[in-house]
């Protein structure tokens, strides 16, 4: 259940993303977070995702075509310009920080980019809403990119957000960590 990153995610996701939900994967990679998130939000929801690799984009393409998803929105860009493409107020979003798994390791998530799309994800999660960011702190500037963002969140106000920081401690430096952000109001 707690084995890595990516169960965590599931079993928020399981937990937290209804029929309908508006949803965000902010990094869709190879396509699975967007694969499993529109199966869950179903024909009423919606899920937008972003990636700035044109790898990335036909990949989740074929994935989300062979299982017959017609609720995904597809967007070349970076996650920084969501509110280019979202003015929906949304329940759910995720991030998967890093390089696209088996793609070209140097091109990366960066702090500046993350940060920003972050703050701009706030201004349109719904009260109760997530965003979950799952940070690969192992390849060059990971792990600058997760504390610049833990600088960041942990400056949110208490009265209106509650922001957990997750990480395996038995594990070597370089395991994954989770960032949970909760809109309360």
């Amino acid at each position: 259940m707690f084995n890595n990153v990516t169960e965590i995610t599931n079993l928020i996701i399981d937990n937290k993303v209804t029929d309908g939900n508006i949803v965000l994967d902010m990094t869709m990679g190879n396509g699975n977070d967007t694969l499993y998130l529109a199966k869950k939000v179903g024909e009423k929801g919606r899920v937008y995702a972003f990636d700035i690799q044109g790898e990335a984009i036909k990949n989740t393409k074929k994935l989300i075509d062979e299982n017959g998803i017609n609720n995904a929105v597809l967007i070349n860009d970076s996650h920084e310009n969501v509110l280019n493409y979202v003015d929906d107020k949304v329940d759910f979003a995720v991030y998967n920080l890093g390089y696209l798994p088996g793609g070209d390791k140097s091109i990366v998530t960066e702090s500046s980019s993350t940060v920003k799309s972050i703050k701009d994800v706030l201004t349109v999660l719904n009260n109760d809403g997530l965003i979950v960011i799952c940070a690969y702190v192992g390849h060059e500037g990971g792990m600058e990119e997760y504390k610049d963002i833990l600088s960041f969140v942990s400056s949110l106000n208490k009265k209106n957000f509650n922001v957990t920081n997750l990480e395996h401690i038995n594990r070597k430096q370089t395991a994954p960590r989770m960032i949970i952000i909760e809109r309360i109001k």
